[in-house]
């Protein structure tokens, strides 16, 4: 599947000598594009999961896994078999920024408290 190209998010310009400026779009790839339908992120998710033992590839937890991009979608990676590994939701947020991070671990620690009571 091929990305299509949409309309450019922001453009800012850049000095690029005395007394000019070029302009430099940045281009934002669909969302549709880069995952597929849900039927098909969710197969390949299945098989992500069931190829790395049905458990964390960074620690031996099986709870709460999900599947991460190895090289982001936003640095250009794309939705395949060999640029996606399994998390936890622990090592997931662990890996991504402090405002993801609180998100997934917020959620997990609600989740757990439920499971408690």
């Amino acid at each position: 599947m091929r990305p299509t190209r949409v309309a450019p998010k922001r453009v800012k310009s850049v000095a690029s000598g005395p007394k000019k400026a070029k302009v430099v779009a940045k281009v934002r790839r669909a969302s549709a594009t880069v995952y597929g339908d849900r039927s098909e992120w969710m197969t390949i998710r299945a098989k992500v999961i069931k190829r790395d033992g049905n458990k964390c590839t960074k620690c031996p937890n099986t709870t709460y896994l999900q599947v991460d991009h190895i090289r982001p979608v936003a640095s250009g990676g794309q939705t395949v078999m060999h640029n996606l590994r399994t998390l936890c939701a622990d090592c997931h947020a662990a890996q991504h920024s402090s405002r993801h991070s609180k998100h997934l671990i917020l959620a997990k620690k609600k989740k757990d408290a439920k499971d408690a009571t």
